[in-house]
């Protein structure tokens, strides 16, 4: 298991980035009772690989990231923009 830690800007970092792969067959063991999930994804039932046959897409990999950075980007510049013109 990973542990990231928090920075001052109360972002979540990785250090570790050498981690094992993940596979269909680890969805199927079971899992202790301080992990995370608490119960067995429904899909599993459907009998495809979960890991293996769902793409990884391009929107989640770097749009929505994207579009979260110009989002806070906006926030910051509206608050020296009000900060800039409520000291005059």
């Amino acid at each position: 298991m990973v542990e990231g830690t928090y920075t001052k800007e109360r972002r979540m970092t990785f250090n570790e980035t050498k981690s094992a792969r993940r596979h269909d067959t680890d969805l199927d063991q079971p899992v202790p009772k301080n992990e995370y999930r608490l119960q067995d994804c429904i899909l599993q039932n459907l009998g495809v690989g979960i890991v293996s046959q769902f793409p990884v897409d391009y929107m989640h990999l770097t749009l929505l990231a994207l579009v979260r950075k110009i989002g806070r980007m906006g926030c910051y510049i509206l608050k020296l923009l009000r900060f800039r013109f409520d000291v005059q």
